[in-house]
C-alpha cells in the first residue's frame, strides 16, 4: 500500500486521510478514524529519512508492526 499526505485542498475524494498529523522532529504520529474503530500509528523515520518504521494501535487493541520504504520528498 502507497500512503500519500496531500495537501487538504488537493484531496482526492474517497481516499482515506488521517484525522490527526503530527510530525515532530523525525517523529510522525497519525490517527485514523473509521467506521468501525480508529487506528493510531507512531512512526520514525530512520535511514536519512529513507525508511518509517512504528507500531499502530487499534480499537480491537492489538498492536503491530509499520515498515515502509519513502518514496519521495515531503514538499513543504
Amino acid at each position: 500500500m502507497t500512503l500519500s499526505f496531500s495537501p487538504s485542498t488537493q484531496q482526492i475524494p474517497g481516499q482515506p486521510q488521517p484525522d490527526v498529523i503530527i510530525m515532530n522532529g523525525d517523529t510522525v504520529y497519525l490517527k485514523w478514524t473509521f467506521p468501525s474503530g480508529y487506528q493510531e500509528d507512531s512512526l520514525l523515520l530512520s535511514n536519512r529519512d529513507q525508511r518509517l518504521e512504528g507500531t499502530f494501535k487499534s480499537s480491537r487493541g492489538p498492536h503491530g508492526n509499520i515498515s515502509g520504504k519513502r518514496l519521495s520528498n515531503c514538499s513543504r
